[in-house]
């Protein structure tokens, strides 16, 4: 099967995205938002099955105006549903977007938790052989330095927002 890597990226930024907002459990309006900005991006992409028919379900959840956790839990679904038809192209360039939308979700709301840095962390972790790249190390090392903090100040929030934001822009 021939997907386009624009779908196979959208796939794996939303999958990213939708870890992140659930990793505290609770999706704010600000997050709630995001999963919109994402749907109005990919608007273009989604003639092709089989992303037009996940984009349908994701779009028909996000169209409600609510993001309980339910419906957050309904997304996850969706999402390992179509999974494998998307995970097709480069693992490093999959593995990638996947942090990039971590990233995106994360900065959604403005607001870093130890359930987020925790997140990204064993991400890290799993994916050692990022941490051979500056911008990986770097964040690394500033959340290592946060593991055991409920609430970041506002030069750690700093630090890590600009970490996050360097990876979001970071080309394939």
């Amino acid at each position: 099967m021939n997907i386009n890597p624009k779908i196979t990226k959208a796939f794996n930024h939303f999958k990213g995205i939708i870890h992140a907002i659930g990793s505290d459990g609770v999706v704010t309006r600000n997050e709630y938002n995001d999963l919109k900005l994402w749907c109005k991006a990919h608007e273009g992409i989604c003639t092709d099955p089989p992303f037009n028919l996940f984009y349908q379900e994701v779009k028909t959840i996000i169209d409600t105006g609510i993001m309980t956790s339910e419906e957050l839990h309904d997304m996850i679904g969706i999402m390992q549903r179509f999974e494998s038809k998307f995970q097709i192209g480069e693992e490093s360039n999959r593995h990638l977007h996947y942090l990039q939308g971590l990233c995106y979700g994360i900065l959604a709301d403005d607001q870093i938790n130890k359930y987020e840095i925790e997140l990204l962390q064993k991400w890290l972790e799993n994916n050692g052989h990022y941490l051979e790249k500056p911008q990986f190390k770097h964040l690394y090392g500033l959340l290592l330095q946060m593991n055991d903090i409920t609430a970041l100040n506002p030069e750690q929030h700093k630090l890590v927002r600009n970490s996050l934001t360097e990876i979001v822009q970071m080309e394939d």
